[in-house]
């Protein structure tokens, strides 16, 4: 997706799993939810990573942006911690010593561990987003 130089930029930062905040937001922004995708006539989001980790509806966040990202009315950069997602679930190369990329230490246990149980009913789901990630 190209950069449109007639419309500007809401650029949100640090979502960290707090969909209806995010929701508000939007809407206090502007933009109306259209055929499931928030939308604005003349602005798009600018999302400075950071969507998972530590609220209460991480998976919703990531729906939000990602459909927004999908229908041509957002941009997403990685955050620190989809990259620390990446790491969690990424084998580490043979010979390295580690299992993961991310060693599975408490600490970054901890870290994760509210991403990891929400997603826990939903594998498909959070195999899709991974895959994302990656791209």
């Amino acid at each position: 997706m190209m950069l449109d130089p007639a419309r500007s930029f809401d650029i949100i930062g640090d979502v960290h799993g707090c969909a209806l905040t995010l929701e508000r937001l939007l809407d206090a922004l502007g933009y109306k939810r259209i055929g499931g995708v928030w939308r604005h006539p003349r602005r798009q989001a600018l999302f400075l990573g950071d969507i998972v980790d530590r609220g209460p509806r991480i998976r919703e966040a990531l729906h939000i942006v990602h459909d927004m990202v999908e229908a041509g009315q957002a941009f997403c950069i990685m955050g620190n911690h989809e990259y620390n997602a990446l790491g969690w679930v990424t084998p580490a190369l043979p010979g390295s010593g580690k299992a993961f990329v991310r060693e599975h230490t408490p600490r970054h246990a901890r870290l994760i561990d509210e991403t990891l149980t929400q997603f826990a009913q939903h594998p498909g789901d959070w195999h899709d987003f991974i895959q994302w990630f990656y791209q």
